[in-house]
């Protein structure tokens, strides 16, 4: 009653159980684009930077309109759209393609994304900050238009988590003075997260602010920042498996033994 049969063994065996790999994937996009002002005349726009990390391996970039890519395990540059699953990476980037905001051209675009297989964890962040000088040649109104277009995305296996977030914040900030003269204007900020499950915002939007201002020079600021992390943890050997094989190892003695 205890003789395994060839095709008992091979039931046994493909009712063992499968063996899965935990993943994440986070990423989230943001561009400035169609950026006017009207009242005024905005010089050009400095400064960028970004970072990616993963692990122990951080790569930091900045200090230029268009800040080199922050890549690990991967080849991407210049590029903010979804590059999707497939081996652990993460990525980040900004760019500022154009400093003619005045004409409406003006565009900044920056990007974090990582994919985590099973038990590697990690994170990216990328910001861009656009500083420029805002002359007003005669008191009156100045009014603002853009267009923030974001994308934030994540997906999780078993218990595993990951987060997403974009912020973009527009201050105007007189000479020798750090309050922000648009910080009661609801359309000149904005955040948003998801997380720590799957879920995805692919929504963008449309801003207009005016303010009256009087003649002068004034420090004009964008800031747009995306983090991105996830948590993997290892995906143990289920307790099944073990069992399922010392058991056939004990079967297999006992057949021994009874055979002697």
């Amino acid at each position: 009653m205890f003789k395994l049969g060839k095709i008992t063994l091979l039931s046994i065996v493909l009712t063992a159980p499968v063996i899965s790999n935990a993943s994440t994937y986070a990423i989230s996009t943001t561009s400035i684009d169609n950026f006017s002002v009207s009242g005024g005349l905005v010089s050009g726009w400095t400064f960028s930077q970004n970072m990616a990390i993963n692990g122990t391996t951080v790569l930091a970039n900045g200090d230029s309109l268009n800040a080199p890519a922050s890549c690990i395990n991967c080849t991407y540059d210049d590029s903010f759209m979804p590059h999707g699953i497939g081996a652990s990476f993460t990525y980040s980037d900004a760019l500022i393609s154009s400093t003619d905001l005045n004409g409406g051209t003006g565009a900044a675009s920056s990007i974090a994304e990582i994919y985590s297989g099973n038990g590697i964890s990690g994170s990216a962040t990328s910001s861009n900050s656009m500083m420029g000088l805002l002359d007003i040649a005669d008191t009156g109104t100045v009014t603002f238009n853009f267009d923030v277009n974001y994308y934030l995305e994540v997906l999780t296996s078993n218990s595993d988590s990951g987060y997403a977030n974009m912020s973009f914040d527009l201050g105007l900030y007189a000479f020798g003075s750090n309050v922000n003269l648009l910080d009661s204007d609801a359309a000149a900020s904005m955040f948003l997260g998801i997380g720590p499950t799957n879920g995805l915002a692919d929504t963008g939007t449309s801003g207009s602010v005016a303010i009256d201002l009087a003649a002068g020079s004034y420090n004009l600021d964008i800031e747009m920042t995306q983090n991105v992390a996830t948590t993997v943890s290892a995906v143990p050997v289920p307790a099944a498996v073990w069992l399922f094989g010392s058991g056939l190892i004990g079967l297999a003695g006992f057949a021994r033994r009874k055979k002697a």
